[in-house]
C-alpha cells in the first residue's frame, strides 16, 4: 500500500540508529510488526515449555481474598475438605 506520511525527522534518524534497515519502507515496517508483536494479546498456550512457576512461588500470598475465601487462601485443606 503507497501512502504519504510526515514523519518526526529527529524520532526517524533515532529509529534508524537502533534498527538494521536501510530504507524508511523497512523501518516503517519494522516499527508496525513490532509494534503489533507488542500489544497482541498474549495466548497462554504460547507459554508453554517457557519455564513455569518458580519452586519458591506461594500462591496463598499472591491470591486475592473473595466471599468464598476472605483470607485469600485457595488451599487450606480445611476450606477443601481434606483433612
Amino acid at each position: 500500500m503507497r501512502i504519504t506520511v510526515d514523519l518526526d525527522e529527529g524520532l526517524l534518524e533515532e529509529a534508524f540508529r537502533y534498527a538494521q534497515v536501510k530504507t524508511k519502507k523497512e523501518l516503517v515496517s519494522l516499527a508496525l510488526r513490532e509494534l503489533v508483536a507488542r500489544r497482541r494479546p498474549l495466548d497462554v498456550r504460547d507459554l508453554r515449555g517457557t519455564g513455569g512457576i518458580r519452586p519458591d512461588y506461594l500462591i496463598n500470598e499472591h491470591v486475592l481474598p473473595s466471599p468464598c475465601h476472605p483470607e485469600g487462601s485457595l488451599s487450606d485443606s480445611k476450606d477443601l475438605g481434606g483433612g
